[in-house]
């Protein structure tokens, strides 16, 4: 893991006050700006070359990766097991985007589970290395149709001020749910 000097830092970097575009840490998103590390050392006063360690540190252990969000864009991710401000769905989201790598992948994957009141893996099909053969995973368990409505529901609550209700295409995704359990 990292140390103590490291993991301050990027609590330091995680906290900044900074406002508006110039936020080095999206808590919503649990992702960083995607800023030059060079901007990060001029917002931030931290060295530019601890930040460079740092977020070495943070990618050779595993805990930061770059994901694609909602727009397409290419974001650092800090892994939402390590680090995260979210809970229920939403971290399960995050969980998911974080693994898939992209936001296209985890919608895809929070509907499938939804769809079939299954929670499934993150990867769905994986080749075995000695045989080539191509194998589909279990579902982890069951879903109830309250943890379904409840999911539903999350995705369609407007009156957060979570971000990450972007991923839901539209109403007709909790619609779509309400019908089935009805």
């Amino acid at each position: 893991m990292i140390g103590n000097r490291k993991f301050n830092l990027l609590f330091e970097l995680i906290n900044l006050k900074l406002r508006g575009s110039n936020r080095l840490f999206d808590k919503h998103d649990n992702c960083f700006s995607d800023v030059s590390f060079r901007e990060m050392e001029a917002l931030s006063g931290k060295s530019k070359s601890a930040i460079q360690r740092l977020f070495g540190d943070l990618i050779k252990n595993d805990l930061l990766r770059v994901v694609e969000d909602v727009h397409g864009n290419r974001m650092r991710m800090l892994s939402p097991h390590f680090f995260c401000f979210r809970n229920g769905w939403q971290r399960m989201f995050m969980e998911a985007m974080y693994n898939t790598g992209s936001h296209a992948k985890a919608i895809k994957w929070a509907k499938m589970c939804r769809a079939d009141y299954a929670l499934y893996p993150y990867k769905h099909n994986f080749v075995d290395e000695y045989t080539g053969e191509l194998y589909q995973f279990k579902p982890i368990r069951c879903l109830s149709l309250l943890e379904v409505r409840s999911w539903c529901e999350s995705t369609n609550s407007y009156d957060r001020t979570d971000r990450t209700k972007r991923r839901c295409l539209g109403r007709e995704v909790g619609q779509q749910c309400f019908l089935k359990a009805s």
